[in-house]
Formats: structure tokens, C-alpha cells, sequence
């Protein structure tokens, strides 16, 4: 739509730049009428679009993809959540800098026995990775349940 906008903004200013004086009244009408025809347009799109764009309610959590939900990618509701989305973020990062370590290490050091090591710790990361990770997904589905829930 705003595409379309420019695009007739540019077309009037060529029909205004190669017109006369005499004209111009009549031509700033032309374009207030297209103006104002096009605005219109843009509003009654706007009316129509759904709720899931930008602006609009997020989905619920349940409504979200495999891995959208398991990558916890989606914004939490309650600061429980953000503290679990940033715990999870902190772990997964953590495995996945000492598994780059390891291989690292193995390949471009030529030590094969770091690559052990650091699956090991990522291993021992990735356990609290996978609590808190349902952890968040349970308090996500907790409070979606709650915001959906009529108030008496």
C-alpha cells in the first residue's frame, strides 16, 4: 500500500511540475481528491487486517510452532518468564561456546582430547538448559491460561 502511495505521489508531482500556472489550482484539487481517495483505501485496509500483525495480541504459546516453543522464541508475559527466558539464553550459549571450544580445539590445535571436554561441560550445562526451558514453557501456558480466563 505505501509502495502504491509513492508511486502516485511521484505520477502527480510530474503532472504539477509540467503544468502552467493557470492550472495549478486545478491540479492541487486532483491530487487532494486522489490524496484523499487513497487515505480512504488505507483505512479500510487497516480495518480489515488481522490481529496477529505488528500491534496486534500475540498468539498464544500453544499456538506457536515446534521450534518457536522450543527455542522459547516469543516474548514472555510475566517477569518469571523474562527471568527464565534469560537463564535459558544464558545456558544455551554457554553449551554452545564450549562445544565450539571443544571442536575448536580438536581440529584447528590438533588436541582431539579437548573436544571431550567440552561436550562434557556443554552436557553438564545442557541439563539445567532443558528445566529451565520447560520450566518456561510451563509458566508461559500457565499464563496465557490466566490472561485468557474471564474475570467475575
Amino acid at each position: 500500500m505505501e509502495l502504491e502511495l509513492l508511486e502516485r505521489l511521484h505520477a502527480l508531482e510530474g503532472k504539477v511540475s509540467a503544468g502552467d500556472e493557470a492550472a495549478k489550482p486545478q491540479t492541487n484539487l486532483v491530487i487532494s481528491d486522489s490524496l484523499s481517495k487513497l487515505l480512504e483505501q488505507y483505512n479500510k485496509l487497516s480495518e480489515i487486517t488481522p490481529s496477529g500483525v505488528v500491534g496486534g495480541k500475540q498468539p498464544s504459546p500453544r499456538q506457536l510452532s515446534f521450534l518457536r516453543r522450543a527455542f522459547l522464541l516469543y516474548n514472555p508475559r510475566t517477569a518469571s518468564g523474562w527471568v527464565l527466558h534469560t537463564l535459558f539464553y544464558m545456558f544455551g550459549f554457554t553449551c554452545v561456546g564450549w562445544l565450539i571450544g571443544g571442536v575448536y580445539y580438536a581440529i584447528v590445535l590438533d588436541k582431539p582430547s579437548q573436544i571431550g571436554a567440552g561436550a562434557f561441560v556443554a552436557f553438564v550445562f545442557g541439563i539445567p538448559l532443558l528445566i529451565i526451558e520447560r520450566l518456561a514453557r510451563r509458566n508461559a501456558a500457565r499464563s496465557a491460561v490466566q490472561l485468557e480466563e474471564p474475570k467475575a
